[in-house]
This record gives C-alpha cells, sequence and structure tokens, in this order.
C-alpha cells in the first residue's frame, strides 16, 4: 500500500485486506485523498498542504505527517439500509493498513510443566513467535480471535516421567473453557517413555470465542510432565 504526493495531489494505491474490511478501506482511503487533496475538510494539520511525500510503505506507516490528522473521522453516509460504509476515523483507516491477518504461535519457551496425573490440565506457554493482531494472552494462554474461519494446530510432548507402558498421552482444544475437539491419543510404548499428541482444527469463531489447549496424561501413578523444549510443545492458529 501506498500513498504519495504528486504535485498538488495525494495518488492512493491499493490494499489487500479480507473481504470483510475491503469496502471499508477502499471507501476510507478515497474519503481520505478527497479531502487531503481538496485541503479543506481534513482539518487537523494546517500545514498538510505543504509537507511533502506521504508514504505508507510495506504497510508500515512510514510519515508522521498522518498522525497530525489520526483524529479526524472521513464521513459515510448515515441513511440506515444503504450499504455504504460506516464513518471511521483516520486512527482506524491507519491501524487496518498496519494491521495483518491475526495470526499466533507460541511454545513453553524450555519450561516443563508438571501435571496432576489423569487429569486435564491447562497447558501454559512461556513465549510467543509472534502475535500479528495482538489477540493470543499469554499469561493466560488462550487465543481470541476476530470473527471469522479460523484454523488451530497444537503439539504436546510428554516427558518420560512416572510414565508406564499404555498410558495415554492426550491433547484437547478446549473452546470457550469446554472441551472441544480431541487431538490423537498416544499410547506410551514402554515404562518410562515418552509420546507426542497432535491436534488440528478449523472452527468459525464469533469474535469473542477464545481457543486453549489441554492435556490428560495418565493413568499410571504419580504426577506428569508436559516437555518445553520449544520446537515440540507449542500451540498456533490464524484467521483465514
Amino acid at each position: 500500500m501506498t500513498i504519495v504526493r504528486a504535485g498538488a495531489a495525494v495518488v492512493v494505491g491499493t490494499l489487500a485486506t479480507n473481504e470483510t474490511d475491503q469496502a471499508k478501506v477502499n471507501f476510507a482511503i478515497r474519503r481520505l485523498q478527497e479531502e487531503v487533496n481538496a485541503n479543506t475538510a481534513v482539518s487537523g494539520d494546517a500545514t498538510l498542504a505543504a509537507s511533502g511525500a506521504l508514504t505508507i510503505a510495506n504497510d508500515a506507516v512510514t510519515n508522521a505527517k498522518l498522525a497530525n490528522i489520526a483524529t479526524q473521522t472521513l464521513k459515510g453516509r448515515s441513511t440506515a439500509g444503504t450499504g455504504d460504509p460506516e464513518d471511521l476515523s483516520v486512527a482506524t483507516v491507519l491501524a487496518m493498513l498496519n494491521a495483518g491477518r491475526p495470526a499466533f504461535a507460541a511454545h513453553k519457551n524450555g519450561t516443563n510443566q508438571t501435571i496432576a496425573n489423569a487429569t486435564f490440565t491447562k497447558v501454559s506457554f512461556g513465549a510467543e513467535v509472534f502475535d500479528i493482531g495482538s489477540n493470543f494472552d499469554l499469561p493466560n494462554a488462550k487465543w481470541t480471535p476476530p470473527a471469522g474461519v479460523v484454523v488451530l494446530a497444537a503439539i504436546i510432548h510428554c516427558n518420560p516421567v512416572n510414565t508406564a507402558a499404555g498410558d495415554l498421552n492426550t491433547i484437547a482444544l478446549y473452546k470457550n473453557g469446554a472441551q472441544y475437539r480431541f487431538g490423537q491419543q498416544m499410547p506410551i510404548a514402554i515404562a518410562g517413555g515418552s509420546c507426542i499428541a497432535a491436534a488440528a482444527w478449523i472452527d468459525v469463531a464469533n469474535g469473542t470465542d477464545f481457543y486453549e489447549v489441554w492435556c490428560f496424561i495418565g493413568s499410571s501413578a504419580g504426577n506428569k510432565e508436559i516437555g518445553g523444549i520449544a520446537s515440540i510443545t507449542a500451540f498456533m492458529g490464524a484467521l483465514l
């Protein structure tokens, strides 16, 4: 996405977004172009006409001049049922320009987790690889994506602690605090052995739904341990 000044005019390029926001962004940046070119309706920066190039490169705002008009509102039609986009602030438009499609990946960052035997326990995570959209709550190990179709994946490593042949390492995806989908139940082959279980699912989130990973290891006696190796125990998701 690029916005550049060409003489007295501001030329707005194109932006690829998801279908839900495309009409909003197209309308808003068109109004921004019209108002900056006319230098009348946008009043947040008295020196805008002489500001030189205004550029958004690689989907990141690189010219602070745009911040001076961030409190202005680009007016849509208010008549109900017309199908026109609602009013959007310039700040909202810039947020749309800067935001990528929400996605995250997290791992345990090298910290093992002790869990009770044969008891479903929420898996904690120690670090984020990335969190586009800031929808992953690391302290509470849950992801609350925007509304839309989402894909989820998780993998759990059971360490060889108090394990016996035939014990199960089970992973479950939880939705809104309740068991939603089970992953693979991997039997431990030998006493004192380890195993890996994985789960993946596609769901339709409503904007307030949240997702977590829980694990069950049992049923021989003694507390069990989820491995903390970052490259093995992980949780990830993305808005499609």
